[in-house]
């Protein structure tokens, strides 16, 4: 079988792709052929809807081929879904809501969950009625169950704790690493790995995520492109859609096409079981 990774995805155009905003969630429902070897700065869980999912964790391993997966936070991979409907869950490695999909637990890809059949069918029906009352909660509450639900997170260390805080109440700041080690009272190298330990990835990526993450939530709340981007800490929309790419591996226009401005962004409010914080 080729090593080749594939090339760079495109989704297909029978189904418009919609990315599902929460607080510290996303969920991406759509058709998609390849996507290039990438990294997420935040925990994966996907479920192929129909079709089925092909995963290649290295260019020296064999694709594997299955109906559901868990990429942790950080760990390379590249898809061949050749038009499968897929749903693609991104979980805030900080701030863990389930326990398979938490970087402090895990490291190592998941290729086939025990529940995934469950998972498929709930996901299956909320890509149908995530606009009917009840919607969220029911899938919420699916996710819990296939995911285990985390009521028992390990705490972060306070140090990161605070620069976590520090960066997303000022998103349009780019604190140097300098002065953000002064924060936490650590040398900059010390707060790189201690970063990297507590969530699986760098810190420069992780705050361009919740830069990235913080744009899509306000797209879905009405604003353009351009002032969610710029509001966000994105130099401009070009920025920002180099992001999107380098994080969900497919060109941001892929997402936006076949719909008005934004219409393929929903904001929804979090309902999922309450944690302890991190």
């Amino acid at each position: 079988m080729s090593q080749d990774l594939p090339k760079p995805a495109t989704p297909r155009a029978d189904v418009a792709p919609r990315l599902f905003v929460w607080p510290e969630r996303l969920l991406f429902l759509g058709r998609l052929e390849q996507v290039a070897s990438h990294r997420h700065a935040a925990d994966v869980c996907l479920v192929a809807l129909s079709g089925a999912l092909r995963v290649q964790i290295s260019p020296n391993e064999e694709w594997w081929q299955g109906r559901s997966a868990v990429i942790p936070a950080g760990c390379v991979h590249a898809l061949d879904l050749r038009g499968s409907y897929v749903a693609v869950l991104y979980n805030d490695a900080h701030r863990p809501c389930y326990r398979l999909l938490s970087a402090r637990d895990r490291r190592e890809p998941v290729l086939g969950l025990p529940t995934e059949a469950a998972l498929q069918k709930a996901l299956q029906r909320f890509g149908r009625t995530f606009d009917e009352p009840g919607s969220t909660a029911l899938i919420e509450r699916s996710l819990g169950e296939s995911l285990q639900v985390y009521s028992d997170a390990p705490q972060l260390d306070r140090r990161i704790k605070k620069i976590i805080e520090r960066i997303q109440e000022d998103l349009e700041q780019s604190p140097s690493l300098e002065t953000l080690a002064a924060i936490a009272g650590v040398s900059a190298s010390r707060l790189q790995h201690l970063f990297i330990t507590e969530t699986g990835v760098p810190l420069r990526r992780f705050r361009t995520w919740v830069r990235f993450r913080s744009a899509l939530l306000a797209i879905a709340q009405g604003h353009s492109f351009t002032d969610a981007a710029l509001a966000s800490g994105f130099a401009n929309s070009a920025h920002f859609s180099h992001a999107f790419k380098a994080m969900f591996g497919v060109p941001a226009r892929n997402v936006m096409t076949g719909a008005p401005a934004g219409s393929n962004i929903v904001f929804l409010p979090d309902s999922s079981p309450k944690n302890p914080s991190p």
